[in-house]
């Protein structure tokens, strides 16, 4: 439509269909407005078609062969790459992919901490898992453990209770637009559980 016709040759050359149409029924060779354009559509499709079609002339394998006046750069005005990130895209958070055959618990962070470490709702991991209590979760996570002959946790290990007003205002969840979903807000306390390998492992991550 434009008359880039080094765009067009580079989308017919890797098997671009011209045939296809918009929704109002427009193919690539009624959008063409200009006769160079136009011309390689309508010699492409007498070639595919096994009509005999001229000749097209390429000047040569680089774009510096190729007649100025005839369609665009299409390397004009590339961003360059940024030596150093601004100070706005220096603060931003990696972004982290978990991929599992269920719904994973939402995970959760302390606004303040360096480490950046993530936490899940004890309530919420239990009811994933099906487990009872802390201690049968415990008792599954150490038998992971033993299996690679790693010391044995405890509650204080992996379990951080924190008080409702203090999880409201300090914690961050780490998922958009899920932040407490089952967050019971009767309750005194918010026990949290710390992520590690074994509860990905628990979880099948």
């Amino acid at each position: 439509e434009n008359g880039y016709v080094e765009i067009v040759r580079l989308l017919l050359s890797y098997g671009a269909d011209m045939f296809l149409a918009t929704y109002s029924g427009q193919t690539p060779l009624s959008l063409a407005s200009d006769e160079t354009t136009a011309s390689l559509l309508k010699n492409h499709l007498l070639d595919i078609q096994g009509h005999p079609a001229p000749l097209w002339s390429f000047c040569g394998p680089a774009s510096c062969f190729d007649p100025e006046e005839s369609g665009c750069d299409i390397l004009a005005d590339v961003p360059t790459a940024l030596k150093k990130c601004s100070t706005e895209t220096a603060d931003l958070i990696d972004l982290e992919v978990e991929i599992c055959d269920r719904p994973l618990p939402n995970t959760y962070c302390f606004k303040n901490d360096d480490k950046y470490e993530k936490w899940m709702m004890l309530n919420d991991l239990l009811q994933t898992l099906k487990v009872k209590s802390k201690d049968g979760l415990l008792r599954q996570m150490n038998s992971l453990r033993l299996q690679k002959n790693l010391a044995l946790l405890c509650d204080s290990d992996i379990l951080c209770e924190v008080k409702l007003k203090e999880f409201l205002e300090n914690v961050q969840c780490n998922q958009f637009l899920c932040a407490a979903e089952k967050l019971n807000i009767r309750a005194q306390k918010v026990v949290l559980v710390k992520c590690c390998s074994e509860i990905d492992q628990l979880l099948n991550v």
